[in-house]
């Protein structure tokens, strides 16, 4: 491994996530609308139910959704810049292609969420619930999952250079042929993680986790053990 190689996934693994902005609750206005217009700044979505909202775009900035219910929402373009989300129901929804950009999910319900060949700059999940959500084809670059439940989710295909998975269940979660220069898995369960060889090149694991799925990565190099 050459030394250039090494450092470039140590810079990756450091990328600091850079938080919302303008999202403090005195600069914000009360939502008391039933559905979500094209441009929504500046707004605050406290215990709202909005289930099953489907648009054809919407620009999202600057806005705090907490305990709030969008199950199944959907959207063909969604733009969301500096927003943060507290303990949403957001299961089902889909977010294929769109764009997040300093954003927040801190304690959602993600499970089934489509977000294929969506792009996140600078977006944090912390414990969240995203069993069975899609993530294929997205770029994920710049973004952080803290103590959330991925099991079977999808990342085929998905670009992770430089992602951190921090004591997060990856049981069952797929990522092969996904990009991973710098992926940091160190803390999580990878418990029967669906990868191929060449998909773990540059992925950061820690010593317990190579000792306890000596096996898994075994199989993954086509090494047979004989005792």
């Amino acid at each position: 491994m050459s030394k250039r190689s090494s450092a470039g996934r140590a810079r990756a693994t450091r990328t600091a996530i850079r938080p919302p902005k303008g999202v403090e609750e005195d600069r914000l206005h009360p939502f008391t609308g039933d559905s979500l217009n094209e441009e929504v700044a500046f707004a605050l979505f406290a215990e709202r139910t909005l289930k099953d909202v489907r648009c054809s775009y919407l620009n999202l900035q600057n806005s705090l959704f907490r305990q709030t219910r969008l199950e199944g929402f959907e959207c063909d373009r969604l733009l969301v810049t500096d927003v943060r989300f507290e303990k949403c129901e957001l299961a089902l929804s889909k977010f294929s292609q769109a764009s997040f950009h300093r954003v927040e999910f801190l304690e959602c319900r993600l499970t089934g969420v489509q977000a294929n060949e969506a792009c996140f700059r600078d977006v944090r999940f912390v414990g969240c619930s995203a069993e069975l959500s899609q993530f294929r084809f997205a770029d994920l670059r710049a973004t952080r999952f803290e103590e959330c439940c991925l099991r079977e989710a999808d990342f085929q295909s998905a670009e992770l250079s430089g992602v951190a998975f921090a004591r997060c269940d990856l049981r069952g979660t797929r990522l092969s042929s996904a990009h991973m220069d710098g992926t940091d898995l160190r803390g999580s369960n990878i418990e029967g993680l669906k990868v191929g060889a060449c998909d773990l090149k540059g992925v950061v694991i820690d010593s317990t986790q190579l000792v306890d799925h000596a096996q898994d990565f075994a199989g993954f190099l086509g090494l047979e053990i004989v005792d």
